[in-house]
C-alpha cells in the first residue's frame, strides 16, 4: 500500500465534501497510487482502476458482478471502464478518479521493449 499525497486524500474526505456543500452519496471516490501497478502497464492500470471501483461498490452487487465480468477479460483496456460509467450513469452515480504517482507511467518497463 501506497501513501497517497494528502491533497488527493483530502479530496476523497467525505468531510471535505460536505464543509463545500457537496453531495458524495452518488460519487464513486477511487484513490490509488500508479506505484502500486508494478510494472506499470496500460492493461494493469485499467485493471487497477476497475479493482478499486469494484470495491468502492459495496452496496452495489450488481455492478460489482459487471466490474468482476470485465476483469475477467485477458487485456483490460479503456473500453472496459467505459462499459462501467455508462452502468454507473444508469445509476445515477459518477466516478471520482483520483491517481497518484502518476508518474510511474513514465518510467521505463523493461518487459515492454518496442523495437523500430
Amino acid at each position: 500500500m501506497y501513501v497517497q499525497s494528502s491533497f488527493l486524500a483530502k479530496i476523497a474526505s467525505p468531510q471535505v465534501w460536505k464543509e463545500n456543500e457537496q453531495d458524495i452519496s452518488q460519487a464513486v471516490i477511487v484513490l490509488f497510487s500508479c506505484l502500486s501497478i508494478d510494472p506499470f502497464t496500460a492493461s494493469g492500470f485499467w485493471r487497477e482502476v476497475l479493482s478499486n471501483t469494484r470495491d468502492s461498490l459495496e452496496s452495489e452487487p450488481q455492478l460489482q458482478a459487471e466490474i468482476e465480468n470485465q476483469l475477467e477479460t485477458e487485456l483490460t483496456t479503456k473500453d472496459n471502464l467505459r462499459q462501467i460509467l455508462r452502468l454507473l450513469g444508469k445509476k445515477d452515480k459518477y466516478l471520482v478518479l483520483l491517481v497518484d504517482d502518476y508518474d510511474a507511467a513514465l518510467r521505463e518497463n523493461p518487459e515492454m521493449k518496442i523495437s523500430f
